[in-house]
């Protein structure tokens, strides 16, 4: 069987977004046959199944947890590693 390991998402104005979906990856080795460290620098990169690939993820970086809480409802919870993601979570205020 096929599967995507990475998506890519285009805006009007150029800005790209990659999502990423590690379930079949086997470790960091894996990671960076992907060309993972690439997207970095060319987007905003959403990692599903991150901890797959530990040490191939950047030490900055925005964590977002998404809590099930039955029915239609989800918490999501942030976490910040670094300087660039704690200002994300600062800008997020209350939403």
């Amino acid at each position: 069987p096929t599967f995507t390991l990475v998506n890519e998402y285009r805006r009007e104005d150029g800005a790209r977004m990659y999502h990423v979906d590690c379930y079949r990856l086997s470790g960091e080795a894996d990671a960076w046959t992907t060309g993972l460290d690439d997207l970095f620098d060319q987007g905003v990169v959403v990692i599903e199944w991150p901890e797959r690939i530990g040490g191939a993820l950047p030490a900055a970086r925005l964590w977002v947890a998404i809590d099930d809480l039955g029915g239609d409802n989800r918490r999501f919870v942030f976490s910040a590693s670094g300087e660039r993601a704690g200002e994300l979570i600062d800008g997020l205020g209350n939403v």
